[in-house]
């Protein structure tokens, strides 16, 4: 089972849900809505859906403000393997240049980016995933709403990362993930009793991936950029105009 936690005004019923459902079928795939605007009701409801799958240990997948709430619920809960799209890792930095602008969720529901609602999202933040999660990070350089770097540096040390040249924030190489999430898929059917305790993120080669997809474990010839702190709020959002629709393409 895979259960997809969309982004920030997106919903269950998105397009990458949609291919998620299509690609990975017959494995079944989970898509609930949630109000990730409201970061303590986001995780008020994702916990209340995650304890009522019971012994059920799913893998979980989330993009951009999904994958923000995805890595804090995978501390709480036994998940088989941790994905993540563009993740939105300090989302108090993404959200800070949008004070006081009105947005507009997928359900139609208006609200505005406070000073109270961008704090509220800290108290959720990791500041260091290395503690064992089975995680892997799926990342377009390109994307133009959050600097690829974050959760590059993050995940460095602990996780398997893919990157790929261009595409942007919405993602533009969801089959080659879609073909990694599978190989997990799978394993899981055949072998429950591994998981947790996945041990893809260290047993996969750099050469194993997707075609045109580059797996790091060492440092990025690009420019560095200094790994979160859950107390930070000195870094600005990254990315072009603002638009309703650009947080909604998760």
């Amino acid at each position: 089972m895979l259960v997809y936690l969309h982004g920030l005004n997106s919903s269950g019923q998105s397009v990458k849900a949609r291919m998620l459902r299509e690609g990975l079928s017959p494995h079944t795939v989970l898509a609930p809505d949630y109000p990730a605007h409201r970061p303590a009701a986001a995780v008020q409801r994702l916990g209340d859906f995650f304890a009522d799958l019971g012994d059920v240990r799913p893998a979980v997948i989330g993009s951009s403000m999904g994958g923000f709430y995805g890595q804090w619920l995978a501390r709480r809960f036994a998940f088989s393997h941790v994905f993540l799209i563009n993740p939105a890792l300090t989302p108090w930095d993404l959200l800070l240049s949008h004070r006081g602008e009105t947005m507009t969720t997928a359900q139609g529901e208006s609200y505005q980016i406070t000073a109270e609602l961008i704090e509220a999202t800290r108290l959720y933040g990791i500041v260091n995933p290395c503690d064992g999660v089975p995680t892997t990070v799926f990342l377009d350089r390109g994307d133009e709403l959050i600097d690829y770097r974050i959760a590059r540096t993050c995940y460095l040390d602990c996780g398997r990362l893919m990157m790929w040249d261009g595409g942007d924030h919405a993602f533009q190489h969801l089959d080659a993930a879609m073909a990694v999430i599978r190989e997990h898929l799978d394993r899981v059917l055949v072998s429950p009793q591994q998981f947790p305790g996945d041990v893809e993120a260290a047993d996969i080669g750099a050469d194993a991936g997707p075609q045109g997809a580059q797996q790091e474990y060492d440092e990025d010839a690009r420019d560095p950029i200094a790994p979160p702190a859950a107390n930070r709020g000195d870094v600005t959002a990254q990315g072009a105009e603002v638009a309703d629709t650009r947080f909604a393409q998760g």
